[in-house]
């Protein structure tokens, strides 16, 4: 009796002390969190963010550093080769992890569904399908009626040939059954979104901060919304999904660390900023941006990645898309 006892003793004892080593862990040195883009953009902006607020939390400089070049693929191969030991994360974005590594003539080295341990979703935005006003729509109803009768005819502008917002317009072409013309533009310098305002182009999908603006001013007409439900600044406006279910586009980023990360320093980077990302003080300004910051266990992020892995490889399979 006495042995079972001690035995007993002894594995709580050893299960105790596993907890509590893993409850303590923290990092040692700096923490840098790279960003696959220049600085300015909306993901250095929430990244800069987290990182102020993170650095007094662990009691840890926390270095941001842009590490720019072929749509994120350098930063994100750097990082994946990093030692995983918990002094290095990426804020990775959607069209980073999801969407380029199946762009035939992206040259991806790394899988970024193997090649990183999700640490927290942290942030989405979905985007705003808008119409020159001139253009005889007032729904997105109208727009697909209007597609049908002039099938090809109808234009629609993107910032470039696989682009988040090239493939939002063809994932509404096989939603609803039509065809329009794409535009592409280079890059996100604003000539899509400036020739949408001038009728050069019919329509455009656009981030709610800068086509917001043009929507309120009265200079582009607001058909949908891409993401799973209606915004705040336009509640009377549908998404594009209660028309055709399972229609969703969003922009999102998320924090990762090198696979083979341990566990519990995953768990303690999760926890921290999944508080900072829950804090309303923090919300309210990306909320005005059209910016939704909410946070995750690293196995919904995990999923929400293969989900969106799988249904962009689909995308850009069956509208035979490429970049030149």
């Amino acid at each position: 009796m006495n042995l079972k006892v001690s035995l007993g003793a002894v594995l709580i004892l050893t299960a105790g002390l596993a907890s509590a080593a893993n409850a303590d862990w923290a990092p040692s040195k700096p923490l840098t969190i790279v960003v696959p883009f220049s600085a300015g953009g909306v993901n250095d902006i929430v990244t800069r963010a987290i990182a102020t607020r993170l650095s007094p939390l662990i009691g840890r400089p926390v270095i941001v550093e842009n590490r720019t070049g072929a749509a994120g693929v350098l930063a994100m191969s750097s990082v994946a080769k990093s030692a995983p030991d918990g002094t290095t994360l990426i804020m990775g974005c959607s069209a980073c992890l999801t969407i380029n590594p199946h762009l035939p003539a992206t040259t991806m080295p790394i899988d970024p569904l193997t090649a990183f341990e999700p640490v927290t979703f942290v942030a989405r935005s979905p985007l705003l399908l808008v119409a020159n006003p001139k253009l005889p729509v007032e729904s997105l109803t109208d727009l697909v009626r209007l597609a049908k009768a002039q099938p090809g005819k109808l234009s629609y502008g993107t910032i470039g040939a696989g682009s988040i917002t090239h493939l939002a317009a063809a994932l509404l072409e096989s939603s609803a059954g039509i065809k329009m013309l794409n535009v592409p533009y280079r890059g996100s310098g604003g000539g899509a979104l400036t020739d949408a305002i001038g009728g050069q182009v019919d329509v455009l999908f656009d981030a709610p901060e800068t086509a917001g603006v043009q929507v309120k001013a009265g200079n582009l007409r607001l058909l949908g919304v891409t993401g799973d439900k209606r915004m705040p600044a336009w509640p009377d406006t549908p998404t594009i999904g209660e028309s055709y279910p399972g229609y969703k586009v969003e922009l999102w980023f998320a924090l990762l660390a090198p696979v083979e990360t341990p566990p519990d320093a995953v768990a303690y980077f999760n926890r921290h900023v999944r508080k900072i990302l829950a804090d309303p003080d923090f919300q309210t300004p990306f909320r005005e941006r059209g910016l939704e910051t909410i946070g995750s266990t690293p196995a919904e992020l995990h999923q929400i990645m293969k989900s969106d892995s799988e249904k962009w490889k689909r995308v850009i399979r069956d509208a035979n898309i490429a970049i030149k």
